[in-house]
């Protein structure tokens, strides 16, 4: 197997959740990090960041999760969706997947991280909490200034009218990142004029 087989397998398999040949991938060379559509750009202290984009594999593959897991008929097949992917989410963690991958303007004034959202979305209370209690910052902004909490309370409100199997999913998945401590923007900002007058 070539590496770009292996690359080509892994995945494949983070996709299917399938852990036997995410392993034989890796065994093989593949790199837990490769994406087909990979982007490299800079900070503003000239570190370089993998972006993770819409179509990363592994934020995608939690985005499909999370779509299976609001559209399964009942809890039994949601244990079963999560409990199939909770192993390769956790080999890919061991094995140093990029969680908190962001991208920097220019001039560096905002950080924006892609895959946050696609974490959230897979709907899985154990998948999202071994995410954070491994690394992933439930801070991250997802759009200037804003967090993902900011982005994920105004998306269930508007969701409990609109799109009301959604809505429960996501008031979870806001209370697992206010758990883990994650905070809306506006906190963020309390603390930091704190700290600026003391």
């Amino acid at each position: 197997m070539t590496t770009q087989e292996a690359n080509e397998l892994l995945v494949k398999s983070i996709y299917d959740f399938d852990l036997e040949n995410l392993k034989l991938a890796y065994k093989n060379g593949a790199d837990i990090n490769y994406d087909p559509s990979i982007i490299w750009v800079k900070d503003k202290h000239k570190r370089e960041f993998s972006v993770a984009t819409d179509d990363s594999v592994f934020s995608n593959a939690l985005w499909n999760l999370g779509i299976e897991i609001v559209e399964a008929e009942n809890d039994d097949i949601r244990k079963e969706l999560e409990n199939k992917a909770f192993p390769v989410v956790k080999f890919c963690v061991e094995h140093g997947i990029w969680l908190n991958t962001y991208f920097t303007s220019r001039r560096g004034f905002t950080e924006t991280c892609f895959a946050m959202s696609n974490y959230v979305t897979c709907n899985s209370e154990k998948i999202l909490s071994y995410l954070l209690e491994n690394g992933l910052n439930p801070n991250t902004r997802v759009d200037g200034i804003y967090t993902i909490c900011d982005d994920l309370h105004d998306t269930a409100h508007y969701d409990e009218s609109e799109h009301p199997d959604w809505a429960p999913f996501e008031f979870k998945m806001l209370e697992v990142l206010r758990k883990h401590g994650g905070k809306y923007s506006e906190e963020i900002l309390e603390k930091r004029n704190r700290l600026n007058e003391s």
